[in-house]
C-alpha cells in the first residue's frame, strides 16, 4: 500500500500546486534567460518561468514527511539515517541551484554563480556525504557491479565527492530541452528503485541494511512521482523549466542514492544519458583546443548538436530519454540474470 501511495500522492500534490507556483513566478517576472550562442529556435522560450526545481524538491520532502507522519509503515521504513543524509545533500544542492537561478534572473543573463564557487560547494557537499558514510554509517567501500567490494577507507571521501559533483553537473548539462532532464531522471530513479528491489530479493543486503534500503527505494518512488507531475508542465512547449534548483539537487540525490544503496558502478548505466552529455562537452572543449578553433560537434552538449542537424526538439528528447531507459533496463536485466 505504501509503495502505491509513494507513487500516486506526490504526483497529485504537484498537479494541484504547480499552476499557482507558475503564476507566482510570472507575477515576479522570474523568467529564463536563453544563452545567446544557443540554437535560435530557443529564443522564443525567453521569459518562461524557471526554478521549477524549487517546488519540485520541496514537494519531495513534504511527501516523505507526510508518508512518515500518516502511516506506521512510513515511520518504520522512512525514518532512516541514510534517507536523512540524502535529504541533507539534496537541500544543500537545492539551495545552491536556487542561488544560481536567482543570480541569472538578477543579472538578466544565462550565467549565474561562478563555476569555481559552484564546484567548491558541490565538492564540499560530496565530502560531507563521504565523511558521514565512513564515520557514522560504517560504509567505506566501492561496489563494482556486485562482483567486488573494494575497501577505500578515507579515500571514500573524495570518491563520494567525485560521484556527487560529476552527476550533479552532468544532469545540469542535460537540462537544455523541454522534458529532457525530467524524462531522463524518471527512468534513472525508477530503474534505481528496480536495482534496489532486485538486490533485496536476491538477499544482497544484510538484515540490518534492509530497512535502510527500503527507505531509499521509497525515496526513489517519491522522486519519480513528483517528476511525472512536473513533466505535465515541462513537456514541449514547457510552461516552466526545472532550472539549476532541480537539476543540481536531483543529480546529487541520484548519486547519493546509488552510493548508499551499494549500486555505485551501476550509476554509469542508470545515468548513461548524463555520461554521454557530459562527455560531449569534454570532447568538444578538448578538440577545440587541440585543433585551435575547430569543433567536433555543431554545439555541445550533444542534444544541441542533433537540433542543429535538423532533428525536432521533441524527437531529440524522445530518443534520448528512451535510450537512457533502455540502457538502464539492460543493466537491470544483466544484474537479474547474473545475480550480481
Amino acid at each position: 500500500m505504501i509503495y502505491w501511495l509513494a507513487l500516486i500522492a506526490p504526483f497529485l500534490l504537484l498537479l494541484c500546486t504547480m499552476p499557482a507556483y507558475i503564476a507566482w513566478l510570472k507575477r515576479l517576472a522570474l523568467g529564463q534567460f536563453i544563452r545567446e550562442d544557443g540554437p535560435q529556435s530557443h529564443q522564443k522560450k525567453a521569459g518562461t518561468p524557471t526554478a521549477g526545481g524549487g517546488l519540485l524538491i520541496l514537494l519531495w520532502l513534504i511527501s516523505l514527511g507526510l508518508l512518515m507522519a500518516l502511516f506506521p509503515l512510513g515511520r518504520e521504513f522512512l525514518a532512516t539515517p541514510a534517507l536523512a543524509i540524502s535529504a541533507g545533500v539534496t537541500l544543500v544542492l537545492w539551495g545552491l541551484g536556487l542561488w544560481d537561478d536567482l543570480l541569472k534572473i538578477l543579472k538578466k543573463h544565462n550565467k549565474g554563480l561562478g563555476g569555481y564557487a559552484k564546484l567548491a560547494i558541490q565538492c564540499a557537499t560530496g565530502l560531507g556525504l563521504g565523511y558521514v558514510s565512513v564515520y557514522h554509517l560504517n560504509q567505506a567501500s566501492a561496489d563494482f557491479f556486485g562482483l567486488a567490494s573494494v575497501p577505500l577507507g578515507w579515500l571514500y571521501l573524495p570518491y563520494a565527492a567525485f560521484a556527487v559533483t560529476a552527476t550533479s553537473n552532468a544532469v545540469n548539462l542535460t537540462d537544455g530541452l523541454d522534458g529532457l532532464a525530467g524524462g531522463g531522471l524518471v527512468t534513472s530513479f525508477l530503474l534505481l528503485a528496480g536495482f534496489i528491489g532486485v538486490t533485496l530479493s536476491q538477499g544482497g543486503y544484510s538484515p540490518y541494511e534492509i530497512p535502510t534500503m527500503i527507505s531509499l527505494l521509497l525515496g526513489c518512488l517519491v522522486v519519480v512521482s513528483v517528476l511525472l507531475g512536473f513533466l505535465c508542465f515541462n513537456h514541449h512547449p514547457a510552461k516552466i523549466f526545472m532550472g539549476d534548483s532541480g537539476s543540481l539537487a536531483l543529480g546529487g540525490l541520484l548519486a547519493c542514492f546509488c552510493l548508499l544503496s551499494h549500486q555505485d558502478a551501476w550509476l554509469l548505466g542508470l545515468g548513461g544519458l548524463y555520461v554521454v552529455e557530459a562527455l560531449s562537452v569534454v570532447l568538444q572543449v578538448g578538440y577545440f583546443k587541440l585543433t585551435k578553433g575547430k569543433r567536433l560537434f555543431k554545439m555541445a552538449p550533444l542534444h544541441h548538436h542533433f537540433e542543429l542537424i535538423g532533428w525536432r526538439e521533441t524527437t531529440v528528447v524522445r530518443v534520448f530519454v528512451w535510450l537512457n531507459g533502455l540502457v538502464g533496463l539492460g543493466c537491470l536485466l544483466l544484474k537479474v540474470y547474473s545475480k550480481g
